[in-house]
């Protein structure tokens, strides 16, 4: 198309010209993506990636941090793609929130990016019910404990919600210590849902 030649796509990972919707064929071969049962605490999960597969970080580094929002249309696939079997059995869609200063700073939220996405491939209805009243500082180089401890009383539920025997799919874009989703789900358990589980991009446990 004219457009392709007028505004031609870079790959986000290797930055070479694509087509191949920000990821060019090279680099989406290098990615391995396939259903990793992660556990969280009492709680279990599916990640598409390992987050220290060098490919798939610097992919979802630049997302999550590099301002390319655009990569939710494909990294939600993946999330689509490996979690069929833990969606088909879910009520409702819940994307792990920013504290507002965050959002303000980073212009969206990445895991609300791709839950939007993941409930129009799914179907499943997405519900922002879960608000972040605790401005926590960012983790990546934090210890284990620390993370738990950074996000103690992190959040809480939004008003007016009523999560009565239902079954919610938490999504994040990477799961390291399931300090955050844990966290989440303790908030969520104080309702009368019947399950939690979740879906992320990656796992680095």
């Amino acid at each position: 198309m004219i457009l392709d030649y007028l505004f031609p796509i870079r790959c986000a990972i290797c930055k070479d010209y694509t087509t191949q919707e920000g990821v060019c064929p090279d680099c989406f071969n290098q990615l391995d993506i396939h259903a990793i049962d992660v556990k969280v605490g009492d709680m279990s999960g599916i990640s598409a990636m390992l987050y220290h597969h060098d490919v798939a970080k610097r992919m979802i580094l630049n997302f999550k941090h590099g301002d390319q929002p655009h990569l939710a249309k494909i990294l939600s696939r993946f999330l689509y793609q490996v979690g069929q079997r833990i969606l088909k059995d879910m009520d409702v869609i819940i994307p792990v929130p920013l504290h507002p200063l965050r959002l303000l700073k980073r212009h969206y939220n990445q895991a609300g990016l791709l839950a939007k996405q993941v409930s129009k491939l799914s179907g499943k209805p997405l519900l922002d019910c879960v608000k972040r009243v605790k401005h926590t500082r960012m983790q990546g180089k934090d210890k284990k404990d620390e993370r738990f401890f950074n996000v103690k009383d992190a959040f809480a539920m939004k008003k007016h919600t009523d999560l009565t025997f239902k079954k919610c799919v938490l999504i994040d874009d990477v799961v390291t210590s399931g300090a955050t989703l844990l966290a989440m789900s303790h908030v969520l358990s104080q309702t009368k849902v019947q399950r939690i589980t979740f879906l992320t991009l990656a796992t680095a446990m």
